[in-house]
């Protein structure tokens, strides 16, 4: 049988792609214990909190403008106060996002746990460093880029493309992401 899957033949039924992206919504649905009209709190979380999970929320606010949603971000090893790096808040400008320019960092915490029902980290390291708090929460920990099976590397102190790059994966990201959390009746 595992022969044939390589030479490209796919597997039995119980297998099939539908099957498996529908036990991945009830697990991550069931996971997050929100409902009945409450409002689910989204957490962020990049490693300093300065560049890709400041422009994550800010991404994640825009498109979830109306829902029954609040976004917020941290790092896990953020030096709080810091501002958002230039070339990212220039970037959130020039795509008419919004202003970074009080966006001041938050360390990872893990009293947020409890605060929020969502955490979406940029990277498996993230969820590794978050999860080391409170493994028992791991079930409402994930990737930001969860459903396309990616990480989000981190263009900081890199050239403005690879910057560009970063936002490109950030958004498709987060449109899936509410996408989801719709299908799910979670916002």
């Amino acid at each position: 049988m595992l022969l044939s899957y390589i030479l490209g033949r796919t597997w039995p039924c119980r297998f099939t792609c539908a099957n498996v992206e529908k036990k991945r919504k009830a697990v991550i649905g069931d996971s997050l214990n929100v409902g009945g009209g409450s409002v689910l709190r989204i957490l962020t979380v990049c490693t300093a909190n300065v560049c890709r999970s400041p422009f994550a929320e800010l991404v994640l606010r825009g498109k979830l403008k109306g829902a029954r949603a609040t976004v917020s971000s941290g790092g896990t090893h953020a030096c709080p106060g810091a501002s958002a790096d230039p070339t990212i808040m220039a970037i959130a400008r020039d795509r008419g996002l919004g202003d970074l320019e009080h966006h001041r960092s938050k360390l990872f915490l893990p009293s947020l746990f409890a605060k929020f029902d969502l955490i979406l980290c940029m990277e498996e390291m993230h969820m590794e460093n978050v999860l080391r708090e409170d493994f028992t929460q791991r079930g409402k920990v994930k990737l930001f880029g969860h459903w396309q099976r990616v990480e989000i590397s981190d263009p900081t102190g890199r050239d403005r493309e690879h910057y560009e790059t970063c936002v490109e994966v950030i958004d498709a990201a987060a449109a899936i992401w509410v996408e989801k959390l719709r299908q799910m009746e979670l916002v």
